[in-house]
């Protein structure tokens, strides 16, 4: 009976290499592309293909709602760290000021998919967001864009926005719920106390780069 037990102890301990072995380890860079906006500490997860961090037209999660108003991307992480097909998560603590560049790594099995997101702190609700790409053999980047969480009004007032220029101390309160859904951001329009003409983009808000830098022997 001993035996036995040594035996499947020896098939735990090779099954458990074996997967170890399958997980490639990934660098992922996150540059910020905007002229004004400083980029919360970005968060990243590896994921089957059926996984979505959020969806166009459906409600944020409560994790994603708290990171695109407030930059905290813990609740964030620990929804997805007990979520069913999340492989991996790496919530960041730098942020990543304009012009500025950020790398991390993670790790993933093969046939994966990434999700990368992060607050534009001067804002009530917007982050920008890499919904499940495939993971590259070599390398890849993506221009990526910001969406609008919906889950604040865009009153663009520093009470409610925790970047600059506005102070660190205002407070960055809860304002009403906003669309509902995640839409596409309309940008900064100077409707509250944030000055459009600094702080207002067109186009990708980021570029995410993700190289392969170490392969598992699957592969």
């Amino acid at each position: 009976m001993r035996q036995v037990f040594v035996l499947v102890a020896m098939l735990a301990m090779y099954t458990t290499a074996v997967q170890a072995d399958q997980y490639h380890t990934y660098r992922i860079t996150v540059t910020n592309a905007t002229a004004q906006h400083v980029i919360t500490p970005p968060l990243a997860a590896v994921h089957r293909a059926g996984v979505h961090l959020f969806a166009l037209g459906q409600p944020a999660s409560e994790g994603l709602a708290i990171q695109a108003e407030t930059g905290d991307n813990q609740p964030l992480y620990q929804e997805l760290s007990v979520a069913d097909g999340v492989f991996d998560v790496v919530a960041t603590g730098s942020p990543v000021v304009y012009g500025q560049s950020l790398s991390f790594e993670i790790r993933a099995p093969k046939h994966a998919r990434i999700s990368v997101t992060g607050m534009l702190a001067t804002t009530n609700d917007a982050f920008m967001g890499l919904d499940g790409v495939r993971l590259p053999r070599h390398s890849a980047s993506y221009l990526v864009y910001a969406w609008d969480a919906g889950s604040e009004l865009n009153n663009e007032l520093c009470a409610y926005i925790p970047g600059p220029p506005c102070s660190p101390t205002s407070g960055n309160a809860r304002t009403a719920t906003g669309e509902g859904f995640v839409t596409i951001h309309k940008g900064v329009h100077g409707v509250g106390d944030l000055d459009a003409v600094a702080l207002d983009w067109r186009g990708p808000v980021a570029r995410v780069t993700i190289t392969r830098i170490r392969k598992g022997d699957d592969d």
